[in-house]
């Protein structure tokens, strides 16, 4: 539980940080990804901590973000690639609450962008045929 509090520690300051960057310059694109990454790190360590709700307060703050994002540029791979990260930590933050009608919802737009995405850059090596094989590794 210690690691968990020193990484939610860790993580608030990350998303301070970020929120301010991103605040004094809303335009710079990288801010704003960087702020959506902060809200997944912190969705992740409360949904480990058994916050359910607070986990899926900020998966749904990553998810507007990166669907922001890949609006602007959805020939972006990064912002494509984020987007289905979001679809999956929101799937499964309403799994964990056994709403899986919800949960089942964001894993079928999270299969519907991995297929576009493949369709998309058929020559990527990062991806296959087979949507539930594309790496979304973070580089």
């Amino acid at each position: 539980m210690g690691d968990l509090n020193k990484a939610l520690e860790f993580y608030k300051n990350s998303k301070y940080i970020s929120k301010k960057l991103y605040q004094e310059n809303p335009t710079n694109l990288e801010n704003k990804h960087s702020l959506s990454i902060s809200y997944q790190n912190l969705g992740e360590v409360y949904q480990n901590l058994g916050e359910s709700e607070l986990s899926l307060h900020f998966n749904k703050l990553r998810h507007k973000i990166s669907n922001e994002l890949y609006e602007t540029d959805p020939n972006n791979v990064q912002y494509h690639q984020d987007l289905i990260w979001a679809y999956q930590y929101l799937g499964l933050a309403h799994f964990l609450k056994h709403d899986f009608v919800e949960a089942l919802s964001f894993y079928e737009k999270m299969n519907e962008m991995s297929e576009e995405i493949y369709r998309a850059f058929p020559s990527n090596p990062n991806y296959t045929k087979n949507p539930h094989e594309i790496n979304l590794s973070r580089t």
